[in-house]
């Protein structure tokens, strides 16, 4: 009887190490496969984002915020000064992030001092937006997708001011104007879904730290494979939304986010909800056509957006579509002369 037990228990235990190896196989098959628009295997990341300290400018950026010294902050961000906070995506979830609310406050009073002075004529107000899109770059560089969401909304602070401004345009409009906000999300996206694998791991690692041998075991032939599972199936699919994101060509974003497998408790805890995200992102590239329709960049009804075209009136531009956008700082895609 004994003999048979102790076989039961090879078997159950030779049974699951066999599960073990599989996950993680299948988990380095997951992560081995190639991202659209040519960002490269999901084990790639670490490499892009190195660890860095916040450097003296933001710090001295940060001081100007909270006095809310408008013509310093600008100056500061024009000068050409390195402006970048602290990166170490080795810890996952828990990686550092900038004071958010005092970046879109910089922003905010940035937008509002361009608009004072662009009602006075004074072409000195492209400077406040061009100090933006300072930021916004080194935001756009960051590896965590709640940084790419706030370039998003500082770039589109930019992108609404502009119709505003006086003429002419100046060149590093340019720049902005054909920046690719769809793969600097994607980029960003690719990032967090490499930390959130990463912290999973972690977690399930950790778990065996003071255990018993019989707890040992059953975090290494239960928990790991539960751990690995649910990291491949959560990369699978945020690759798999990648890949449908990447083929949209209209400006009204239909795909949605698949949703989380109830099982797979690890992923929805940590993955953030980004449909709201995409969607600004999308309907980005209609709003930076309106704004060229009211700078006299772009005359017709052509638009890249496969979706729609511009309805072109002498005292109007108006997109042939409706694509609504939430929020306070929602504007309809129209102008009038």
């Amino acid at each position: 009887m004994k003999k048979i037990v102790l076989a039961a228990i090879i078997v159950i235990v030779a049974a699951s190490l066999l599960l073990v190896f599989g996950a993680k196989s299948r988990n380095r098959t997951v992560r081995s496969r190639e991202w659209p628009m040519g960002l490269g295997r999901l084990d790639s990341v670490p490499a892009r984002y190195p660890k860095a300290g916040r450097t003296p400018a933001a710090k001295e950026l940060e001081q100007l915020a909270a006095k809310s010294d408008v013509p310093a902050m600008r100056s500061l961000l024009l000068s050409g000064q390195p402006i970048a906070w602290e990166v170490d995506i080795s810890r996952g979830a828990n990686a550092p992030i900038p004071n958010l609310s005092m970046v879109m406050k910089i922003s905010r009073s940035l937008t509002a001092n361009a608009l004072e002075r662009a009602g006075r004529g004074d072409a000195g107000a492209w400077d406040d937006l061009r100090a933006q899109r300072v930021l916004s770059r080194g935001f756009w560089q960051r590896p965590e997708f709640v940084s790419a969401i706030i370039a998003t909304s500082i770039d589109r602070n930019v992108i609404v001011a502009a119709r505003r401004m006086p003429l002419p345009v100046p060149a590093w409009f340019d720049e902005l104007r054909t920046f690719d906000h769809r793969k600097a999300m994607l980029t960003a996206m690719q990032a967090e879904t490499w930390m959130i694998s990463s912290s999973i791991k972690d977690f399930f690692d950790s778990r065996g730290d003071g255990k018993n041998e019989m707890e040992e075991l059953f975090d290494q032939t239960v928990d790991h494979v539960y751990g690995e599972l649910s990291r491949a199936e959560m990369t699978a699919r945020q690759r798999e939304l990648a890949n449908q994101l990447a083929k949209v060509t209209g400006c009204a974003l239909e795909v949605r986010d698949p949703a989380v497998p109830w099982w797979n408790e690890p992923a929805q805890t940590l993955m953030p909800n980004i449909n709201a995200a995409w969607r600004r992102v999308f309907r980005l590239r209609a709003e930076i056509e309106l704004t060229e329709h009211a700078l006299g960049l772009r005359s017709g009804p052509q638009s890249q957006c496969s979706d729609g075209h511009w309805i072109v009136a002498p005292s109007s531009v108006k997109f042939s579509k409706v694509i609504p956008l939430e929020g306070p700082t929602a504007t309809p895609l129209e102008i009038r002369r």
